[in-house]
């Protein structure tokens, strides 16, 4: 309301001119991407080390430091020790749920690819081998209706990454495969760091706020509009004029942090392809002590402190259901009060806000409650909105779905890569070295479909009008703003409702269509297939070409179920941490493979290699082997593809003269990877381990599905464009099967808990790890 009546008051200067919009590109004005910008600027004053250091100057060249050098730092030295025991904290949770809670054997946890459950490997944090580097920097003015002085968030990204040398794998002409001489391995790890700035810092006076504000979100429309790209779109960011020209350490809010902390291959988690669990965190900035403190994450509520405490789960509900709430709901803009939430947060990947695990306040609130809160308070609240209706909820299961998607673990699980939403894309030297293992598209669906909405947010600034911060659901953005004005030009369609976006299957006046949901329809020749359906997102789906074999592209899934779940009750030995629910999926349809499972039962064996119609030439790829939702792709690239396929080299068969192919040689050379002394970048590179195949094509602009990846390809520098897959297939999204740093292995978390916790004797091989704080 400040920021509308100020604008309001001032309502003059005019918006910085901008390219028109069929030139310009998504990110113009909001996010900078470019891999040669970032190795400037993170160089140049805004490294992590450099932005937490004392003596920081504004454009100063500074080095990155390796992690050893970075823990010395103050701030980071008093972080390592927080970050480890919410590790320690996270694996006492999961020991108490996972079924090797009893007699744990050292082959069934570990960070080598032999374990059943891989572990991130730690001693990386704090490595001389590695090192976070700049790979984003997010223009988050949208963000100002939470503190309006600011103007809103810079946010810098940092991705873990490392260099060491360890041993190569070559296969002979007999097909043996061995370990020979040494290679240089290069790879990033999947875990991030987001240091979140405010854009300015507040000086108390409204009107010079929202000036500085309109200067500030003016600098930004000049960035996206200079077509500059690599060291001189940097530059051009640092000058006085520059969009980061005013950032300084003195503006940190905080840090937050996400990492996969845990990867069950497809051999134990065969329904989801394999799955991975994410840890959340945040730590607040103290600028008088230089430190960071765990904070609680932002309207992610303490789900099982409200289930042990009846009262304060009444006392949450009275302050959620009123019409200020109701309305702020809607609008993506509430903010849970602090008593209410927790410090930390666990996402589960595939398979986003279906998935019981991703959904905080499931069980907490039922459907007849909220259908009935939300016929109550409808009309009152849609009196504060300014057009006098309330956007994107029209039923009690919107109301619950908006509850979901403004926690963190609703968010961070829609429309993701996994539990990611911006990784960076590679430096072009990794994409020449390496393909299979480079990201080609930085961000994810998500974070790109939200880019003309928050673009607009700027636009608004330095036109000195008051914003529009509502916002749509995080797995569908709103197609309009108010006044029916459309966000996203013609095109960048394809990011809203192009092939891999969230659909709902019911039309408008339909039996049991939500109108809060009918708006989300598939563009062009496309249709809404349920990939797995759950019962709290009734009939929602996934834009794909076809539900029939014969009419199947490239990329398209070809298995269809159903997610459920189970009820894990609260026990006394349960970490509060832990899950409440456990997930599960049933395959219902196999397109490819001509299968329906029998009423009340579930396809078994979930489709895999056995029970396809795999040939040397034909199609492949199944459930089993990580594809979730199975897709079509195909061994080899004929001439004349397509425009939605392209050609892709993938781990897999490798063929001898005169002898049938070899499933599993990939797979061998995987498993020498599990004495932490071998690199996997043979396993990728040699053609006797890996195969061409077909797979769909992927771009900005045509993204891939939910928690699939577009990584590059050989041909990705000339054809701007890389291939979907499932994100384990780069080693860069895997904790597990990467060297150790030079420094060793941790010890395993559980080697640090006593017996007591673990409920069993300590395993006889943490003997092998002494004197280690974790």
């Amino acid at each position: 309301m400040i920021l509308r009546q100020t604008f309001a008051a001032l309502a003059v200067c005019v918006a910085a001119a901008a390219q028109p919009a069929q030139a310009r590109d998504i990110t113009d004005g909001v996010a900078i991407t470019d891999g040669a910008a970032m190795d400037y600027l993170e160089t140049h004053g805004l490294s992590l080390n450099a932005l937490l250091a004392k003596d920081w100057k504004r454009g100063a060249e500074t080095k990155v430091l390796n992690n050893a050098e970075l823990a010395a730092i103050a701030p980071v030295a008093a972080l390592r020790g927080v970050v480890r025991r919410e590790f320690l904290d996270y694996q006492r949770s999961y020991l108490a749920r996972s079924p090797i809670l009893k007699g744990i054997k050292e082959q069934e946890i570990g960070t080598g690819t032999n374990p059943l459950h891989r572990k991130f490997e730690r001693n990386y944090l704090d490595s001389k081998a590695a090192r976070f580097n700049l790979v984003g920097v997010i223009n988050r003015m949208d963000r100002a209706f939470r503190s309006p002085g600011t103007c809103g968030e810079v946010r810098f990204l940092y991705r873990l990454a490392y260099k060491v040398t360890a041993a190569g794998v070559a296969m002979d002409e007999r097909g043996n495969i061995f370990r020979k001489g040494s290679v240089e391995t290069d790879s990033r790890l999947p875990v991030s760091i987001n240091l979140v700035l405010r854009a300015k810092n507040p000086d108390g006076n409204a009107t010079d706020d929202a000036q500085q504000c309109q200067d500030l979100a003016k600098r930004w429309m000049a960035a996206g509009a200079s077509g500059l790209s690599g060291k001189d779109l940097a530059i051009s960011l640092l000058k006085p004029a520059g969009a980061l020209a005013l950032v300084e350490p003195s503006q940190i809010d905080r840090m937050e942090t996400n990492i996969q902390v845990m990867r069950l291959p497809t051999t134990v988690s065969k329904g989801f392809g394999g799955n991975a669990e994410y840890l959340l965190n945040i730590f607040n900035w103290n600028p008088g002590t230089r430190t960071f403190n765990l904070k609680r994450l932002e309207n992610q509520i303490d789900r099982n402190e409200l289930l042990r405490n009846p009262g304060k789960l009444q006392a949450f509900k009275r302050w959620l259901f009123t019409p200020e709430r109701l309305h702020e709901l809607a609008e993506g803009t509430i903010a849970i009060p602090e008593e209410y939430l927790a410090y930390r947060a666990i996402t589960s990947a595939p398979g986003g806000t279906a998935r019981a695990t991703n959904r905080p306040f499931l069980g907490l609130i039922s459907d007849a409650e909220a259908e009935r809160k939300f016929n109550e308070l409808k009309e009152a609240a849609a009196r504060l909105d300014p057009e006098g209706k309330l956007r994107n909820i029209e039923s009690g299961m919107a109301l619950q779905q908006r509850l979901t998607d403004i926690t963190c673990t609703g968010c961070h699980q829609s429309r993701a890569i996994g539990g990611f939403h911006f990784m960076g894309a590679d430096r072009k030297s990794a994409i020449r070295d390496l393909p299979q293992n480079a990201i080609f598209v930085a961000g994810s669906p998500h974070f790109y479909a939200d880019l003309p909405r928050r673009r607009e947010v700027v636009k608004a600034f330095a036109g000195g009008k008051a914003p529009d911060f509502g916002r749509g659901f995080s797995m569908r953005p709103a197609e309009t703003m108010r006044g029916n004005a459309n966000y996203f030009p013609k095109e960048f369609a394809g990011v809203l409702n192009g092939w891999g976006s969230n659909c709902y299957m019911l039309k408008p006046g339909e039996s049991g269509a939500d109108p809060s949901f009918t708006s989300w329809t598939c563009g062009g020749t496309l249709t809404c297939r349920p990939i797995h359906e759950a019962r709290h997102e009734p009939h929602h789906g996934v834009c794909v070409n076809t539900a029939k074999k014969d009419k199947l592209k490239f990329g398209d899934p070809f298995v269809f179920g159903e997610m459920t779940y189970e009820d894990m009750p609260l026990t006394r030995s349960t970490d509060e941490r832990a899950y409440t629910y456990r997930d599960a999926y049933c395959a219902k349809t196999d397109i490819m493979n001509g299968r329906d499972a029998p009423p009340g039962q579930c396809l078994d064996p979930i489709p895999g290699e056995k029970n396809s119609t795999r040939t040397d030439t034909g199609t492949h790829g199944y459930q089993v082997g990580g594809f979730f939702g199975g897709m079509k792709r195909q061994r080899g690239c004929p001439n004349g593809l397509d425009p939605d396929t392209t050609c892709g080299t993938e781990g897999g068969a490798t063929k001898f003269p005169g002898k049938p192919y070899r499933d599993n040689a990939f797979g061998e050379c995987v498993v020498l990877l599990g004495d932490q002394k071998t690199s996997f970048k043979s396993c990728l590179s040699s053609s006797k381990f890996t195969h061409d195949s077909s797979l769909r094509t992927c771009s900005v602009l045509k993204p891939c599905r939910d928690d699939y990846v577009c990584v590059s390809t050989k041909n990705t520098l000339e054809t701007k464009s890389g291939a979907c897959l499932p994100p384990y297939f780069l080693f860069q999204f895997r904790t597990d099967g990467h060297p150790a740093p030079p420094e060793g292995a941790a010890a395993p978390p559980e080697c640090l808990l006593r017996d007591t916790e673990l409920n069993s004797p300590r395993p006889d091989y943490c003997a092998r790890f002494p004197n280690q704080d974790g």
